[in-house]
């Protein structure tokens, strides 16, 4: 996922459900690398519908954003 580069002080977090089992549901802190990117390993999730939802501040403002995603 990639965040506006424009923005600053960016933090919260990623959560993925998984639409039959909770137990595979996954949180990820946000932590950006050098390109403000988050990098979010699939490599343990198993290959089907996810729905991911970003909940995140930058510069004192909250966003949050939703969608499913297939692997």
């Amino acid at each position: 996922m990639n965040f506006p580069s424009t923005l600053q002080n960016i933090s919260g977090e990623i959560w993925l459900f998984h639409p039959v089992n909770s137990d595979l549901d996954l949180k990820v802190p946000i932590a950006l690398n050098e390109q403000n990117q988050q990098i979010v390993p699939t490599e343990s999730l198993i290959k089907t519908r996810w729905r991911v939802k970003v909940d995140w501040q930058a510069d004192g403002k909250p966003y949050y954003t939703e969608k499913d995603i297939h692997l």
